[in-house]
Parts: C-alpha cells; sequence; structure tokens
C-alpha cells in the first residue's frame, strides 16, 4: 500500500510539473534509467528541466528502492554531441530504502557523459556519496555509489499543443510595440527573426525565453501589457508558420529611432544587410 500512495505521488509531482511547464522558458528532458545492480535493471524515471543551456535541475526516482533524489547539474560544453556534466544532489530524500542518516550523508556527487542526437540522448552516469568516502564500518550510510545508463527525450513545453495560443499572443505583444505602425510585410518580418532566433543555437529555443531575453526586446516590460492588433496577430501566425521575408535575419532597428550608441553597433557590427521594409532594416 505504502508503495503505491508513494507511485501516486510521484505520477501527481510529475503532472504538476507538465502542467506548469507551459509557463516555463527551458526544455524538458523525460528518461528511463537502467542501473547496474546485479545485471542491468530498469529502476528509475528521470526529470529534467533546463535553466539555460549549462544549468539543469533534476529529479530521480528509483521504484525498486522508493527513493527520490533531486539534484542540480552542470554541463560542460552543452552545444557539442559528446557533453560531459557534473553536480549535486540528495540522494533518497523522502527515506525509500528505510535508512535514518542526515542529510550531510545523503549529499551526492554526480558525474556523467551524455551523447545527443537532435532531441534524444543517451547518458552513462555515476552517483557517489562523499559521506561513505571517510566513513568508519560503523558510520556507513548504508548506500552504494549508483551507476546508471539512461535514454531521454527533450521537449519544449512552448511547443505543447496546448501552449500555442498563448506563444501566438507574446509574440503578437512584440509585433504590435515592435512594428504595430509598419505595414503587414513588415509586421511578419518582425515575428520572423523571433522565430529565427529560436531556430538559431545563438539564442534561446523557445519564444518566450528569446522575447525576455535581457538586452534584447528592451520593448519586452511595456510589450507583455499591450493588446496585439488584428493585424500583428495574423502576422504572429504567418511568421509561426515558417513565413519569413527577411531571409533569415536575427536582429532588425529603426535607423530613425535607434540611440547614437545602437546605430553606431548595427553599422560597426559584421552583419550582412538582408532586406529593408518600412522603416526596418533586418540584419543577419
Amino acid at each position: 500500500m505504502a508503495r503505491k500512495i508513494k507511485a501516486i505521488l510521484c505520477i501527481g509531482i510529475l503532472l504538476v510539473v507538465l502542467g506548469v511547464a507551459p509557463a516555463l522558458a527551458g526544455d524538458l528532458h523525460l528518461g528511463l534509467e537502467w542501473q547496474d545492480d546485479d545485471g542491468a535493471e530498469l529502476a528509475a524515471v528521470k526529470l529534467e528541466y533546463s535553466l539555460n543551456d549549462y544549468w539543469r535541475i533534476r529529479g530521480i526516482y528509483d521504484w525498486d528502492d522508493e527513493a527520490f533524489s533531486p539534484g542540480v547539474i552542470y554541463r560542460m560544453k552543452p552545444k557539442r554531441m559528446f557533453t560531459s556534466y557534473l553536480g549535486v544532489g540528495l540522494r533518497d530524500v523522502n527515506d525509500g530504502a528505510g535508512l535514518d542518516v542526515s542529510l550531510g550523508k545523503k549529499t551526492e556527487l554526480i558525474l556523467g557523459l551524455e551523447f545527443n542526437v537532435a532531441k534524444v540522448s543517451a547518458a552513462v552516469e555515476a552517483r557517489t556519496l562523499p559521506a561513505d568516502w571517510f566513513a568508519d564500518d560503523d558510520d556507513e550510510t548504508g548506500y552504494d555509489t549508483e551507476i546508471g545508463f539512461s535514454i531521454n527525450i527533450g521537449f519544449s513545453p512552448s511547443r505543447l499543443p496546448w501552449r500555442r495560443d498563448a506563444d501566438l499572443y507574446l509574440l503578437a505583444q512584440i509585433i504590435t510595440v515592435e512594428a504595430g505602425d509598419e505595414p503587414y510585410l513588415g509586421q511578419v518580418a518582425v515575428g520572423a527573426v523571433v522565430m529565427n532566433r529560436v531556430a538559431s543555437p545563438k539564442f534561446p529555443d523557445s519564444i518566450r525565453a528569446v522575447v525576455t531575453q535581457p538586452n534584447q526586446f528592451h520593448s519586452w516590460p511595456k510589450a507583455k501589457y499591450v493588446e496585439p492588433t488584428e493585424s500583428c496577430l495574423r502576422a504572429a501566425k504567418e511568421a509561426m508558420a515558417g513565413v519569413d521575408p527577411t531571409h533569415g535575419a536575427l536582429f532588425f532597428y529603426n535607423p530613425d529611432k535607434a540611440s547614437p550608441e545602437g546605430r553606431r553597433y548595427f553599422e560597426q557590427a559584421n552583419l550582412k544587410v538582408t532586406v529593408k521594409i518600412g522603416r526596418h532594416v533586418f540584419l543577419k
């Protein structure tokens, strides 16, 4: 009965995470882990959330030991096919193994190597307790070093079906503020720049993260309170469908409204002008 209750609680936590996820900018990564306990056995489910390209928070539930272990990991070279990472976590915070040990003795170090192809990854990971390194025989934690192999699938909450309307509205808001008085093609172009950034490895990979990225869209504090116009909603829909009159631009500016520093940056930066639409110049 206790195991069923814990399983139900873990499923509930997962559903809450998925419910909150659409408001988040990063990706979720869901995986299954095989552990080397008397032969490789499927033993755990793993859920991670990307704070950015480098940092992730995660939780692992081992159903054999009824143990939930949260942690934080740092990925060394996140854009590479092979990525090493390290982190710190707490082993079995719910005492599923029935062991009465302090949090200090549950603190674990995490070391792993991940192979990435698109949104699918395979990882080999070791989790060990420093408390065991210095423990006497009478002071053992009762935990072993864990070696696991996992297969993980990543997905962006912003691309879930129930999120697209929210992304459409957000994109239309930024278009309204940046290009509400521009011709319709110029409105589509501003939306296309946002979508090009989402697709580029140089920028975040969701509309919300691109629009709210620091030092980029300075109009965002105003845009989030704006009711988008009908034309900007149509323009956002076209941009999200892949229409791109900018020919791959990642930047745009209005020479008449830009600050002297802004004009100087775009004039001196090693960027190529792709097109001029209305009063905006688009570059990549």
